[in-house]
């Protein structure tokens, strides 16, 4: 798929990590939804159909990011999509926890730079 054609679902609820992507993405000319809330995400994923999501755990609503990716992966229209889990919550119970319910993997906001995870999704788009 070609990334730049792609639709990315960012889910986060930190004004300043929001503001930052969307710059960062739009630099690089990706296409970056953003969702603050867990309700907010699901009907976004249902209108938009994202090629890619990124989820944080954190958000402040009663619903965490493990139950939304939960949900994903248990709906047939939205199972398939690549979700990546984007937080600082980086206690490897988290990792795994996220890898098994059906994440592709778990980066850390503050170990990774925008450009790299710019490159991390750019490379999974082309792949799919």
């Amino acid at each position: 798929m070609n990334p730049q054609k792609a639709k990315i679902l960012l889910v986060e609820d930190d004004s300043v990590i929001i503001d930052m992507y969307r710059l960062k993405f739009r630099l690089d000319k990706l296409n970056l939804l953003v969702s603050p809330s867990a309700a907010e995400t699901i009907k976004m994923t249902e209108e938009n159909k994202p090629d890619l999501i990124l989820l944080d755990l954190q958000l402040e609503d009663d619903i965490n990011g493990f139950d939304i990716l939960h949900q994903l992966k248990a709906r047939p229209e939205t199972q398939g999509i690549p979700v990546y889990i984007l937080s600082n919550k980086r206690e490897q119970d988290n990792r795994e926890k996220g890898t098994k319910l059906g994440a592709v993997d778990f980066l850390a906001k503050t170990e990774i730079k925008p450009k790299d995870l710019i490159k991390i999704v750019r490379e999974k788009l082309e792949s799919i």
